[in-house]
C-alpha cells in the first residue's frame, strides 16, 4: 500500500491570486505541490489549473470514498470495477 500525506489537504489559493505566483496543496504545515497560476490573458488555462489545485486537494476524500465503495458493491458491479482500478492507479498497486 502507497504512503501518502495524510489529508486533509487544502489549497491557498485565495491568498494567491495575482499573476506569477503558484497555488499550494498542504496538509497541515506541510506542502503536498505547487500548480503554477500564469499572468497570461488565456484565464481559461488559469481556472483550469484553479481546478486542478482542487482536483488534487481532494485527492485522500476521494480515495477513501473509492475505498468504502468497492467495499460496498458486489465485486463485479462496474462501479466497483473502476474504484479497484482507481484506487490502483493512486496507491500504485496491482489490480
Amino acid at each position: 500500500m502507497s504512503k501518502h500525506t495524510p489529508g486533509p489537504w487544502q489549497t491557498d489559493q485565495a491568498e494567491h491570486d495575482a499573476p506569477y505566483q503558484d497555488i499550494r496543496i498542504h496538509a497541515g504545515k506541510g506542502s503536498i505541490c505547487c500548480v503554477w497560476i500564469d499572468d497570461a490573458p488565456l484565464h481559461d488555462y488559469n481556472a483550469e489549473q484553479r481546478a486542478n489545485a482542487r482536483l488534487i486537494a481532494a485527492a485522500p476524500e476521494l480515495l477513501e470514498a473509492l475505498r468504502w465503495t468497492a467495499r460496498a458493491l458486489h465485486a463485479e458491479h462496474p462501479a466497483a470495477i473502476k474504484a479497484r482500478a482507481a484506487i490502483a492507479k493512486a496507491t500504485g498497486e496491482q489490480t
